[in-house]
């Protein structure tokens, strides 16, 4: 039977995870969770791939006593015996604190800071409008060290006025839960164009702004800077047979008269796609530098019911970070214009993330982009993403040694998502596995992070390019996976590369 391991048997967090130690022979592990001990009545009764070896409550726990066990089971209907009863408990915060949106930028700060003063504390958003404005690159909530917080939302909309700012800027927490609130930016990091001229070589193109950003000169560096052709009827959605995703030098943007500007490609390979924009096309300019929230060595942090909006950066990056869970979260863009902030994108992670019933739409860069170990992306729902909807890369020659192992990618549904035909050189799927290559020359066959991949049960439609690819990985499964209804620009189905890689299909 499965051995628990230890860990507190407290939380205020109504998102726990539990652990145990392996079972030689199990491919799976059935979790229950009930405030019974005879187990009569089940909140939890899940199942969880053997490689993941933690699970996450998605569904909110009330506070109370519980008890929780697990068992061993086998793909041919076998189990083993249930493990000891362990106990579980989700108690109220010690301290609760009360914002509205009155409540100044410096009130909130002094209240953050009492909260994460210790022990343990609430602070709870009236249901309203917020607008802030922290300053270039600072943050609302700014905390390092704090333990034990709930910054719960009730619904509230907040908005940042800095571009460049951002909400949460965790560094060491530990046991935080952030939910039930939307984000945003204003002014926004985009530009809504109509496309005016393309130059026959694919060097430029100019456009009208028609909403967001309209200046010559970003005011500051940028990390990137792209376009996507856009439906004729709708902002949010790629065009059917034009390019998506097609790299700009944010520095030699020019204006050649009121609100109309020249775009240049950033480098010879994009010229390709830029040359299939045809004038009177719609396209989207997305500036990309900081991310809304950003952890550094955090330790079981949850977002839970957050609705992510407009972005300069991701919507959530970082680094080091242990038990991060993102459980309901909905990142799509409140404004009819603009897409959405990329998803997570972190480095080096020990265990997580746990990514579990969230929705993405909106076309931007890659959405989960990832790199870690035992970690689940689950019936998730990804529609309209321009590039990669779950992107998994490591990085050998990085000083972290990044890496990806022991993952699960179950259960998801893909809609009109993709890099398309003219960005084929990308070579990247709908869901892809990679190895960044950060130096020429650079032999990665011997050195394969990604291992211990399991894809499945995922249906792929509408899709754009590659619908499922591998590159330099060993361990890999890609099985009972639905792929359908391929776009007028879908190249294959499931691309497995030859560097180093070992598929089961």
């Amino acid at each position: 039977m499965p051995a628990a391991d230890p860990s507190t048997e407290e939380t205020i967090s109504p998102h726990p995870h539990l652990s145990w130690q392996a079972v030689a022979g199990a491919d799976s592990y059935r979790v229950q969770i009930s405030p019974s001990a005879a187990f009569d009545f089940l909140l939890v009764d899940d199942t969880v791939h053997s490689v993941i070896r933690w699970f996450v409550v998605a569904k909110p726990l009330a506070t109370g006593r519980y008890h929780w066990r697990i068992r061993a089971e086998r793909d041919d209907g076998s189990a083993g015996p249930w493990s000891p009863t362990r106990p579980l408990a989700v108690i109220e915060p010690a301290k609760n604190f009360e914002v509205t949106p009155l409540t100044s930028l410096d009130e909130l700060r002094r209240i953050a800071r009492e909260a994460a003063a210790g022990p343990s504390a609430r602070i709870r958003l009236a249901k309203g409008a917020y607008r802030w404005d922290p300053g270039h690159q600072q943050a609302v909530f700014a905390w390092k060290g704090a333990r034990n917080l709930i910054v719960e939302g009730n619904g509230a909309t907040i908005t940042l006025a800095d571009p460049s700012s951002q909400l949460f800027h965790l560094d060491d927490c530990h046991s935080i839960v952030i939910r039930d609130l939307q984000t945003s930016h204003e002014p926004t990091p985009y530009s809504a164009l109509e496309v005016l001229a393309v130059d026959p070589g694919g060097e430029w193109f100019e456009g009208r702004v028609l909403a967001g950003f309209s200046e010559e000169r970003y005011p500051r560096e940028v990390n990137q800077f792209f376009v996507y052709a856009v439906a004729p009827d709708d902002f949010m959605k790629k065009h059917p047979d034009r390019p998506g995703h097609t790299y700009l030098a944010w520095n030699r943007t020019r204006r050649i008269a009121p609100g109309v500007f020249r775009f240049h490609t950033r480098e010879v390979a994009e010229r390709g796609a830029m040359k299939q924009l045809q004038p009177g096309d719609r396209a989207l300019a997305c500036y990309r530098r900081w991310p809304l929230n950003l952890m550094s060595g955090c330790r079981d942090v949850a977002w839970s019911g957050v609705l992510g909006g407009i972005s300069e950066g991701a919507l959530f990056m970082g680094g080091d970070n242990s038990d991060i869970k993102f459980l309901g979260l909905i990142q799509k863009s409140p404004a009819p214009y603009f897409p959405s902030a990329p998803g997570w994108v972190t480095g080096n992670d020990r265990r997580s993330p746990w990514i579990e019933g969230c929705e993405w739409e909106g076309m931007t860069d890659d959405r989960p982009n990832i790199t870690g170990n035992s970690y689940l992306i689950d019936r998730n729902r990804f529609q309209s993403i321009a590039s990669c909807a779950i992107y998994l890369e490591n990085e050998p020659t990085c000083w972290e040694g990044i890496v990806n192992r022991n993952v699960v990618i179950e259960d998801n549904f893909f809609t009109g998502c993709g890099y398309d035909a003219h960005s084929r050189h990308l070579q990247r799927g709908n869901i892809h596995v990679n190895t960044w290559r950060p130096g020429i020359g650079l032999d990665e066959t011997d050195w394969i992070g990604n291992r211990s991949i399991l894809i499945r049960r995922n249906t792929i439609e509408n899709w754009s390019g590659i619908a499922i690819g591998v590159d330099n990985a060993d361990e890999v499964t890609v099985r009972d996976n639905v792929i359908r209804l391929p776009s007028p620009l879908a190249a294959e189905p499931v691309r497995i590369f030859e560097r180093g890689t070992r598929v089961k299909q």
